[in-house]
C-alpha cells in the first residue's frame, strides 16, 4: 500500500475509539490509477477534504494515519473512512449512473479489494461486522455505514454517496466471508515524504 498525507487531518490520537467506518465514493472514474490521483488531489492544501484510505480496481493508497481523523464524514472522529473510485452521476447531472455499474469488471475487483483491507482494520479496531442503521449511526453504533447515513444522522453535510445503488449486502458479504487476504496493515510514517515537501 502506498502513503502520501493529506493536507487536512486531524493531530495523533485525535480519532479516539472507532465507532464506524464510512464508505465513500469519490465522484470520479473507476479505474487503476485513480486512487493515486485522488490522493495527490488530498495532499493539495486547497483540497476540500481527506479520507484514510482511496481504493481503485488495482490498489489502496492510504492518506490519513488511523489514530488521526480525516476530513471525510462530520462530525469527523471516531470513524475511518474509505474513499471507492466510482462517478455515482452521469456527467454534468445528478441523475445516478445504473447499480449495474458495481457488478462490472473494475468495480468487482475494487470491492474485494477495499472488503479484504477493511476486514481487517475492523479487526484491529474490534469493529462488529455488520451495517448500521442511520438510527444506530446517530446513537454512535459500531460497525460499517456509507457517508450518506452519517450525512442523515447528524445533518452536518448534504453528501449522499456512494449512492442508493451500492451493494451494501454483497459489499458486507466480501468482508465477512472468503479465506483472508494477505495482511495489509496500517502504514507508518515515511519521513522521505517530508522531503517532497508532506508533512503529518
Amino acid at each position: 500500500m502506498r502513503y502520501l498525507p493529506a493536507a487536512h487531518m486531524g493531530s495523533p490520537g485525535s480519532n479516539g475509539t472507532i465507532y464506524r467506518i464510512v464508505i465513500h465514493a469519490t465522484v470520479s472514474a473507476c479505474r487503476r490509477g485513480q486512487a493515486w490521483a485522488t490522493a495527490q488531489y488530498f495532499a493539495r492544501s486547497t483540497a476540500g477534504g481527506s479520507a484514510h484510505w482511496t481504493t481503485d480496481p488495482s490498489e489502496i493508497v492510504q492518506s490519513v494515519p488511523e489514530d488521526r481523523y480525516a476530513w471525510h464524514a462530520p462530525p469527523n472522529s471516531h470513524s475511518l473512512g474509505m474513499e471507492l473510485c466510482d462517478p455515482m452521476v452521469y456527467p454534468g447531472t445528478n441523475r445516478e449512473l445504473p447499480a449495474s455499474r458495481w457488478q462490472d469488471a473494475d468495480h468487482q475487483p475494487m470491492l474485494q479489494l477495499a472488503a479484504g483491507h477493511l476486514r481487517q482494520v475492523a479487526d484491529r479496531h474490534r469493529i462488529p461486522l455488520r451495517w448500521l442503521t442511520i438510527g444506530e449511526v446517530a446513537a454512535g453504533g459500531r460497525g460499517f455505514c456509507t457517508h450518506d447515513d452519517v450525512s442523515k444522522a447528524f445533518r452536518q453535510s448534504s453528501h449522499w454517496d456512494p449512492g442508493v445503488g451500492f451493494p451494501k449486502a454483497q459489499f458486507m458479504s466480501y468482508i465477512t466471508g472468503g479465506t483472508p487476504p494477505p495482511p495489509t496493515g496500517p502504514v507508518a510514517h515515511d519521513d522521505t515524504l517530508d522531503l517532497l515537501g508532506y508533512t503529518l
